[in-house]
């Protein structure tokens, strides 16, 4: 079920996990909330999706699993949502002066023209800019959380990618959601292939084949220990992940591994007669255990032959 109100009252807030309780005013009842809150600020206007359950010490709370910010459409309501403190620099006297002057136009004002904000006395130009340069972010942060808690990404996961993405999170996911296989420690290839399958990206996408390589040789390194895969293993084991046949693929599969090669995802080798595929920040990792063991093994060497003369 969802309810609507604005959060009154903040008992409880971890910033590292954003797990809050708080008090919600729904409909003129004070509702005990808890959940997973990107920010909580006392006047911020909440809807949210989730269930009452009871609690043996506390009673009964509306346990939620999502929610979005929703605008204030009173004078009043849009003045403490602005003193709030999700907008750095605007405070109570500063947040009054704009909504006095602006009344429901000031949003719109912030968002589209905040060099206007310098009219009222106080607000330089600067600060102006400032300000609408915050509160595009904010808004920008909370839709791109929004977006991705619809494919049950958690909100600590959702912060974590649009400190990657920013504010091309949204864009960058619907175009090719596979990218978080690459780029975000945490998101595995199955949780990218709910969201492109959701989005209609095809099957047999090349984006697909690429993360399903990269999902192959981390997997194999993650579960087996294996670095590296002869190049004909990684398509054989891909192509059970993927569901597309190694035969009637081949082609892509080849692309999609020229493409993770040239942009130094992946390197090829040759090892024993054999092409190997690995990924290169595993290379690099080997290669430089591998040059301070040759270093170590040069200094004990030299030790071992000064002990010898002696």
């Amino acid at each position: 079920m969802k309810i609507e109100g604005t959060l009154e009252d903040i008992i409880y807030r971890n910033e590292e996990n954003g797990y809050t309780v708080g008090l919600v005013d729904f409909k003129g009842t004070m509702v005990t909330i808890v959940g997973k809150l990107i920010s909580a600020n006392e006047g911020e206007n909440l809807a949210l999706e989730g269930e009452f359950v009871k609690n043996k010490k506390y009673g009964y709370q509306f346990s939620f699993t999502s929610y979005e910010t929703v605008m204030p459409k009173t004078l009043a309501g849009i003045e403490r949502y602005l003193s709030s403190g999700l907008i750095r620099g605007v405070g109570p006297v500063t947040a009054h002066n704009i909504v006095s002057y602006f009344k429901y136009s000031t949003f719109d004002i912030i968002e589209m023209a905040p060099e206007r904000l310098a009219e009222i006395k106080g607000i330089s130009k600067d600060k102006a800019m400032e300000i609408g340069l915050k509160f595009k972010e904010l808004k920008s942060l909370q839709n791109a959380v929004m977006f991705l808690q619809g494919y049950n990404i958690s909100t600590n996961m959702a912060l974590k990618i649009f400190e990657i993405y920013a504010d091309k999170t949204v864009e960058i996911v619907k175009n090719n959601p596979y990218r978080l296989v690459e780029d975000i420690d945490g998101i595995g290839f199955i949780t990218a292939d709910k969201i492109a399958k959701s989005i209609g990206i095809p099957s047999e996408s090349e984006f697909r084949v690429r993360a399903g390589l990269i999902h192959t040789l981390n997997n194999s390194t993650e579960k087996s220990g294996n670095t590296y895969l002869p190049k004909k293993v990684l398509i054989s084991q891909a192509s059970e992940v993927l569901g597309l046949s190694e035969d009637d693929y081949l082609e892509l599969y080849e692309s999609a591994l020229e493409s993770i090669v040239n942009d130094k995802t992946c390197m090829t080798l040759w090892h024993n007669g054999a092409e190997i595929v690995i990924l290169t920040k595993y290379y690099r990792y080997e290669s430089g255990i591998a040059q301070k063991i040759a270093l170590l093994n040069g200094a004990v060497s030299k030790k071992v032959r000064r002990f010898q003369r002696h």
